[in-house]
């Protein structure tokens, strides 16, 4: 099997334990010299920035499947230790936000796996910062998946 997913996606999700330990320790650095007895308004700045970030993550990263690999007439999803296989002609759209930072492809299933009606995942980009054009797996995907789907049609 072929892993058709991004690697980078562990930076990012990284980034988002770092984004909030950053904001504890600024707390409790807030919280030991007594700055917030005196002004209890610099506690608003990293509670805004606290629930910003974790909508942000949310929608943007902690939404995606860990890993996806490519099985010929398959797909291997997996996501925090569980794990569904998908076939092709399950799938019915491969769409892409193209301009995502992490990008994004998200596939809409005919019938709902373990993970749903819809599952969204960074696509393998060597180039992603300099992201133009529509990825090489969203393409193969899109003809795969219409193939399989006509193939199985009653």
């Amino acid at each position: 099997m072929k892993k058709i997913s991004s690697n980078w996606l562990v930076g990012a999700k990284v980034f988002g334990y770092l984004w909030f330990g950053m904001l504890g320790f600024m707390t409790i650095m807030f919280i030991k010299s007594g700055v917030l007895t005196e002004k209890p308004g610099f506690l608003v700045g990293p509670l805004l920035l606290g629930v910003a970030g974790y909508y942000w993550m949310r929608r943007t990263v902690w939404s995606l499947m860990d890993e996806v690999f490519d099985g010929g007439d398959f797909l291997v999803v997996k996501k925090g230790g569980v794990e569904d296989q998908i076939p092709l002609e399950n799938i019915a759209d491969v769409s892409e936000a193209m301009y995502s930072r992490p990008p994004r492809v998200t596939l809409s299933l005919v019938t709902p796996g373990k993970f749903g009606s819809k599952i969204a995942f960074s696509p393998k980009n060597p180039f992603f910062l300099l992201q133009s054009s529509s990825s090489p797996v969203v393409k193969d995907l899109t003809i795969r998946t219409e193939r399989a789907r006509t193939m199985h049609a009653p």
